[in-house]
């Protein structure tokens, strides 16, 4: 557990300013994702937490959000969804299968 206190003051709120359409990925969304699947190994979607990192990079870069300041990204979910977007994200999600790290001599 975290032992901090947000300050509602610092609490940045953004509608409908990083996306095109549901169901379609943006170049920033893409490029997020592909960052922090090589940078963190967190894998994101392309419908929401995609365009949501791309929002928190802009913002970041913009210096809206002080990059030397700790920031909480809360990853909600949307994994299923990326294998219906192989061809757009590339062959980094290229998997038929995934194997457990301890059944890898069995495959």
């Amino acid at each position: 557990m975290i032992n901090y206190r947000l300050d509602e003051q610092i609490l940045i709120e953004c509608y409908d300013v990083y996306h095109n359409e549901y169901g379609i990925i943006t170049e920033a969304g893409k490029q997020a994702i592909d960052d922090t699947a090589n940078l963190e190994g967190i894998f994101l979607d392309p419908i929401y937490t995609g365009k949501v990192m791309a929002g928190l990079i802009d913002l970041v870069d913009k210096n809206i959000i002080d990059k030397n300041i700790p920031v909480i990204f809360i990853h909600t979910g949307g994994m299923p969804i990326i294998f219906s977007f192989e061809s757009e994200l590339g062959s980094k999600i290229n998997c038929t299968k995934i194997i457990p790290k301890n059944k890898l001599n069995d495959a």
